[in-house]
């Protein structure tokens, strides 16, 4: 940048000459993380919503599309984005809810071994499977 004035003139010449390095910002490593979950998030909620309407080959493209959808501008990529954040929201509390409650599945588990309530509810069902499947009884 240079000033230049003249003797005697109340007008200043301003010269700016801008290299394209100054206009470069670069994302920081909080954006490029949230970004990998936007992406991830898209890619896994729409897979998971293609999986469950139409099998395993149109959530493997529906996942790939929004994964794609969510690094684009415009409206499409705002709407991938969006849903990406509120699946890796999700995702999140989920893993925090396991992470805080490990001791509490455990203790479940152990009094399931020691009661057998699943196996005790479990079998008035196998019954009436078994029943309708073969018309036997079992005791």
């Amino acid at each position: 940048m240079t000033v230049s004035r003249e003797a005697g003139d109340d007008n200043v010449t301003v010269s700016v000459q801008v290299t394209p390095r100054e206009y470069l910002v670069e994302e920081t490593e909080v954006e490029q993380d949230q970004n990998k979950r936007q992406v991830r998030g898209a890619g896994i909620g729409a897979g998971l919503v293609g999986l469950m309407i139409g099998g395993p080959v149109v959530g493997v493209a529906a996942g790939i599309g929004a994964a794609v959808a969510a690094t684009t501008d415009g409206d499409v990529g705002d709407l991938a984005r969006a849903s990406g954040t509120t699946v890796a929201n999700v995702g999140a509390r989920i893993r925090e809810w396991d992470s805080n409650n490990a001791r509490v599945v455990q203790r479940l588990g152990d009094w399931n071994e020691k009661h057998h309530v699943i196996e005790t509810a479990a079998r008035p069902v196998v019954r009436g499977y078994n029943y309708l499947r073969n018309g036997e009884v079992q005791s």
